[in-house]
């Protein structure tokens, strides 16, 4: 066992190593591709007055996230109001947003997210499976986005766009079937634990979808979600007199944003930057504005969750 937990260990320093390395590898090429002078000229030149309406709407964004995550927490609850009240579900999600920023990838906020819903009675079950449901709409939303915006992406990006449409509705296809026969296709192995587990999440799952009107509502609160990060750069675009539209930053933002997704840096920093001034670069925007804007959006959001620091040690001291 402690063989086990000693290389478990070392697998874990080894990925946040690499997260590191290529954080770190992603901002060592994207200020080697602009002129640093012409970034600080940048900043100097930018109506900072703006970064207030940026930082609201990113906490417009937290907002809509707690509000998707505590409707699927009543919905698997069956609507039961001792489960998680909306203060409760605000509160959690906010800390959670402020370990996804401090630690490496975004696993920390989702676990300790989970650890704060079972403590305020959510059973464990529902706890994760609220979460990992959580990350599966705001992931669903976002391809949504990135689907509804993709005949006007690929003029810009200068691909077909419908074979990306085919592709979509073959996996939509197959996860419905999935969904509609997983339990003959379990039957055989229910003896198996993790088995149990995969189809008492499914189970919650669909019991999300028979909330139609909850479950709806999270994938608007998602799609909100997205959007508001989109209006947060076209703001910082906008506070710099750099040319980029909303419908501009509503195509090419999302795309990053699913990139982000991908746990291969710290907290997206990086995969981000290096993103915005390939993408913005396709609409004319200057790649020392596109820099500033990715750094300032990762700043943004981290200096609006560091009240959440405060608000875990408060919780921590009551549990104790």
């Amino acid at each position: 066992m402690q063989f086990l937990l000693r290389r478990m260990g070392q697998s874990k320093w080894l990925r946040n190593f690499a997260k590191l390395a290529l954080t770190l590898l992603t901002f060592a090429y994207a200020f080697s591709i602009v002129d640093v002078a012409q970034l600080s000229q940048t900043f100097a030149a930018q109506d900072h007055i703006w970064l207030t309406g940026a930082a609201l709407l990113i906490a417009v964004q937290i907002i809509l996230g707690a509000a998707r995550w505590w409707l699927i927490v009543m919905a698997l609850s069956d609507n039961d109001k001792k489960a998680l009240s909306w203060p409760s579900a605000l509160k959690f999600y906010y800390i959670s947003i402020f370990f996804n920023c401090c630690l490496p990838g975004t696993v920390g906020g989702d676990v300790v997210r989970v650890w704060l819903a079972k403590s305020d009675n959510v059973p464990l079950s529902h706890s994760i499976s609220s979460v990992i449901i959580d990350r599966i709409i705001a992931l669903l939303a976002l391809v949504v986005l990135i689907l509804a915006i993709l005949p006007l992406l690929s003029k810009v990006m200068g691909f077909t766009a419908w074979p990306v449409w085919l592709a979509a509705g073959a996996v939509a296809l197959l996860a419905a079937c999935f969904l509609g026969f997983y339990d003959r296709l379990f039957a055989r192995f229910e003896r198996f634990r993790v088995v149990q587990w995969v189809r008492h999440f499914l189970d919650l799952f669909l019991m999300l979808a028979r909330h139609k009107a909850q479950g709806a509502l999270t994938l608007v609160f998602a799609l909100a979600s997205h959007l508001m990060f989109c209006a947060c750069a076209y703001i910082l675009a906008h506070s710099m007199n750099v040319e980029l539209s909303l419908l501009h930053s509503i195509m090419l933002v999302p795309p990053i944003l699913l990139a982000t997704t991908i746990p291969i840096s710290i907290g997206g920093w990086g995969v981000r930057e290096v993103g915005l001034v390939a993408l913005l670069g396709l609409v004319g925007v200057p790649k020392e504005a596109a820099l500033m804007i990715g750094i300032q959006l990762g700043l943004i959001t981290m200096i609006a969750s560091l009240p959440a620091g405060l608000l875990w040690l408060l919780q921590r001291n009551r549990k104790n």
